[in-house]
């Protein structure tokens, strides 16, 4: 490569280490710098993302926690716990046969109800009335997905 370069014409020679120059520092530019400031412009774009979140998330939670409280308010005044408990079940098309107070809870019967519909009813009674389950007990209908269903309930 010495030989080379001594060959050429000084004025060659100075082209050669411009264009070496020059390709050094294109390499440097798209081997470094270029990804590095890629990489800063997704994580810059990353963290506002993130940044809009939390503040969502944070108005959202706000939110949240004030209609769990209204809602809240409204449950507790929305009758007596058997009026709530007939009215959700027709909701979820099911026929309460029995309902039989004992002190503070309420022992709840259907028959001939689709399990599913059970289920989603005693999941609404739990999460968005605050009742609890004391005792469920159920019994399989002769119709294939229907059952018999008793159920103690407590505020």
């Amino acid at each position: 490569m010495k030989e080379y370069l001594a060959s050429l014409q000084q004025r060659e020679r100075n082209l050669v280490y411009l264009l070496a120059a020059a390709l050094l520092i294109a390499l440097g530019y798209f081997a470094a710098y270029q990804p590095l400031e890629n990489k800063l412009q997704r994580a810059a774009s990353s963290l506002e993302r993130e940044i809009n979140l939390q503040q969502w998330l944070e108005t959202s939670g706000t939110k949240l926690a004030k209609l769990r409280a209204e809602k809240g308010k409204s449950n507790s005044s929305a009758g007596s716990l058997d009026q709530l408990v007939n009215r959700s079940a027709r909701q979820f098309g099911l026929t309460v046969n029995r309902l039989q107070p004992q002190n503070k809870k309420l022992n709840v019967t259907l028959e001939e109800a689709q399990f599913k519909s059970v289920l989603q009813w005693l999941a609404q009674l739990q999460q968005e009335h605050g009742l609890t389950l004391d005792n469920v007990d159920f019994r399989a209908e002769s119709t294939p997905g229907m059952v018999r269903v008793r159920v103690l309930l407590a505020k």
